[in-house]
């Protein structure tokens, strides 16, 4: 936790109204302009973990399920039936507890609290199902509510849970019902003014449906709604915001005294002539879920697959959340015939985003592999296998020929990190489909290269038609790792036509691309033969394969055109800040050796994200609102982009080479810390290794079993040290530079340095103190700070 905001308005501040006024004074002061375009540092304060997001939200939820909950901006729990809500006090307002943050860090179990008068209020939060049985269905949303009084004296406290339709500006759109998987989906009913409301026995139902269950013991008061006690089920006169199935308890507490309220709201109503599923509701105790949940949990990210650990908890609790948040966008969809295997669908998340892109997906199931997720990995790409279509290609939107590349690409990454013979065996008619479609369609076009299209996303969401740059590099993307696979199983004659189709295909495009950069500075423009779009898949030159040298004159301009689109240190979108397309930099950064700009995008990125560590995708403009509106977090492409940054910062195939510790942070390197990783797959197999890190140098061990032997091993040396020395194994080796060339079969190396000075400035808890002075002198002075347009306004 980084308490940073301690100085947002004083040096000494206490989390009290008194805070609040002075807040809203110094805003009222304010022109009119300053006060409707710029928010303040709310909801962040003395003593909480820091939110970029003025109204953050997340999700809970089981993974595979298809229904998931959001935590909207307050910390109510929205389904696509409702919205369960918490009032606090006599008067009964809302609770707003916008600072959430996740068990451990990273677990689905959302903790928050709040407080009325000496009364604090802590909240927990999670999903489990409803039977063992059925592990990934019907999910059951728990909440406990702990009140404890910190006075020395008692104290009454009044505590209401009601239920309400709900929706609105920061919540996902519902009901969206298909039979087809991948196509938005959000179960859930519309609005009814017509719903009977009523009680039994702990049951609040709405239209003989169970919403949510409550303790009895103390006598809560019962109110249809706000000054309607209930006495017999009844209709309303209602809107889909007003709050109905009111249960207020009286919270009387003696000093040190704690009180514990546990409800269950399953996310789809249970009918109350279901007497098999109210049986398994009542039975189900909090304590028991709980425990499940995070065992359950812990095993899938602790115990399996890559484990990393480095000395700076918020990198490696977002690294761990982003797999958290991607298995809770996976949906299990039952088979389409009697024994057949299950539908495994990669989707965004469960709130808006809760449909399946190729492009998006792709990234989403590489991520599983790129941290030892392999089987996951595999039962998604059964499903991107299913959405070839007859003529070979695929497509998952009409118009965006991005998804062909990113197909192949998935599909062939997937072997390359696993070496699962079997898989390219089964997968390849595929590929030899798909090389066949892009072959004809290559030659059909008067460019000779994929075909145009109007995407009306990414590149040109206004609808233009073009040429799109970024397509044609996934697409030699997807092509090289056809060609990789050919290699593999032994088909000679077709990876050498593939090959030469490579070869052209590479000579014509980057020759037009020369053409039109030498009129522009070398930018390689998102659109061929077309003015204007959104710059994005043309950043992709070197990430995910290396289509052109890493000091090409073509990644060069275009590096130095989209560094004058950054803002808060973000690339931007338009007007809009986008909060992972500038990773398409990052990794740019990581294959150009550039570990000062790789340090500023890495923490730029963590300063905006949300305290449950969730990621979104387009904001407001720059310096504004802080507010996505309804492009809600946690968003399934920047988890995906998060874990394969961290990940190639540590380790990473190029070429033949299997390059090491590519950018280390100062703040990992301290003399004392220690850096791991176990079970990372690469290319050539898995790896362990580990660093200790002294006052002199480090101490770097390794294990490897590698499948396929690299040419050699390169480490990479921390910009901000001057090396001295080097062994492995005992032999001196030679410094090179800025990177020690290892033997394949090296086990420990001792390097020896001497470090920088002043170098504090480097750490996530840094860059979040330098956004809060940037805000704060533009909020209160009107100064222009600059936050991170282009490398030379970060710390040096």
């Amino acid at each position: 936790m980084c308490n940073l905001s301690a100085g947002y308005l004083f040096k000494k501040i206490t989390v009290s109204l008194i805070a609040l006024s002075g807040i809203i004074a110094l805003a009222n002061a304010l022109p009119a302009h300053a006060k409707t375009v710029m928010a303040n540092l709310l909801p962040n304060g003395p003593g909480r973990p820091f939110t970029w997001a003025a109204y953050p939200t997340t999700e809970i939820g089981i993974a595979d399920a298809r229904l998931g909950t959001e935590i909207t901006p307050t910390g109510s729990l929205f389904t696509g039936y409702g919205e369960l809500i918490l009032e606090i006090g006599a008067n009964a307002h809302r609770v707003c507890a916008p600072i959430r943050t996740l068990a451990h860090g990273f677990l689905p179990v959302i903790h928050y609290h709040f407080y009325d008068h000496s009364v604090r209020y802590g909240v927990t939060l999670f999903s489990w199902a409803l039977s063992p049985r059925e592990p990934d269905r019907h999910p059951i949303n728990f909440i406990r509510i702990k009140a404890f009084n910190f006075a020395n004296t008692s104290a009454t406290s009044h505590l209401t849970v009601a239920f309400r339709y709900g929706g609105g500006k920061h919540c996902f759109p519902r009901p969206s019902i298909t039979a087809v998987p991948g196509k938005y989906f959000q179960p859930g009913v519309h609005f009814n003014p017509h719903w009977t409301y009523g009680f039994h026995s702990g049951l609040a139902i709405r239209s003989g449906k169970v919403v949510f269950t409550f303790p009895t013991e103390t006598n809560p008061q019962l109110l249809l709604a706000h000054g309607k006690a209930y006495s017999h089920p009844q209709k309303l006169a209602i809107t889909a915001l007003t709050p109905a199935l009111m249960v207020r308890y009286a919270v009387h507490l003696k000093a040190g005294q704690q009180m514990e309220l546990n409800f269950k709201m399953p996310v789809q109503p249970i009918a109350t002539t279901n007497p098999v599923a109210l049986r398994r509701l009542r039975q189900l105790t909090l304590s028991k879920a709980l425990g499940d949940c995070r065992t359950w949990w812990r095993r899938q990210i602790r115990a399996k697959g890559l484990q990393l650990y480095l000395p700076e908890k918020k990198v490696v609790n977002t690294f761990r959340a982003s797999e958290m948040y991607l298995m809770l966008a996976r949906d299990r969809w039952p088979a389409k015939r009697p024994g057949g295997r299950s539908i495994y669908v990669q989707t965004v998340n469960k709130l808006q985003y809760h449909a399946f892109w190729l492009r998006d997906g792709s990234y989403m199931i590489r991520a599983y592999d790129l941290t030892g997720h392999a089987n996951r990995a595999a039962q998604c790409l059964n499903f991107i296998l299913d959405q070839q279509k007859p003529n070979g290609n695929f497509i998952s939107q009409p118009g965006e020929h991005d998804g062909w590349g990113e197909a192949l690409w998935a599909i062939g990454q997937h072997y390359q990190l696993t070496g699962n013979l079997h898989f390219a065996r089964r997968v390849f008619p595929h590929i030899q489909r798909a090389v066949t479609w892009l072959a004809k369609a290559r030659r059909r076009d008067p460019l000779h290269l994929i075909p145009g299209g109007k995407p009306f996303d990414d590149e040109f969401p206004n609808g233009t038609w073009a040429h799109i740059t970024g397509d044609n590099f996934y697409a030699l993307d997807g092509l090289h790792e056809a060609i990789l696979l050919a290699d593999a199983l032994g088909h000679t004659a077709t990876a050498t036509a593939w090959r030469q189709e490579y070869r052209d295909y590479h000579h014509v495009l980057f020759q037009r691309l020369r053409k039109i950069g030498r009129s522009d500075g070398d930018y390689m423009p998102p659109g061929l033969g077309v003015e204007g779009g959104h710059d994005w898949g043309n950043m992709l030159a070197l990430y995910p394969h290396e289509l052109l040298l890493p000091n090409d004159p073509l990644v060069t301009g275009t590096l130095q055109h989209t560094l004058r689109e950054y803002a808060e240190g973000l690339m931007t979108y338009g007007v809009q800040l986008h909060d992972y397309l500038g990773m398409n930099n990052t990794e740019t950064w990581i294959i150009r050796g550039q570990q000062r700009s790789v340090l500023r995008d890495l923490y730029a990125i963590l300063v905006h994200t949300s305290a449950t560590q969730a990621g979104w995708e387009c904001g407001p403009p720059a310096w504004s609102t802080r507010n996505y509106g309804g492009d809600l977090a946690p968003h399934g492409w920047f988890a995906a982009d998060y874990i394969a940054v961290v990940r190639n910062m540590l380790i990473r195939g190029q070429h033949n080479t299997l390059q090491l510790l590519s950018v280390l942070s100062p703040k990992w390197t301290q003399p004392g810390d220690i850096l791991s990783l176990q079970n990372a797959p690469t290319r050539f197999g898995p790896l362990n290794l580990w660093s200790v890190f002294t006052a002199n140098g480090m101490v770097l061990h390794i294990h490897a079993d590698f499948r396929k032997p690299p040419a050699q091993i390169c480490l990479h040396i921390p910009w901000y040290v001057s090396p001295i020395g080097a062994t492995a194994d005992g032999h001196a080796v030679k410094i090179s530079g800025r990177s020690l060339i290892l033997p394949v079969n090296v086990r420990r190396v001792y390097m020896y340095w001497q470090r920088a000075g002043n170098l504090r400035n480097w750490s996530y808890c840094a860059f979040v103190k330098r956004f809060e002075h940037a805000w704060r002198s533009r909020y209160f002075r009107g100064a222009a700070l600059s936050f991170g347009n282009g490398p030379d306004a970060w710390p040096k």
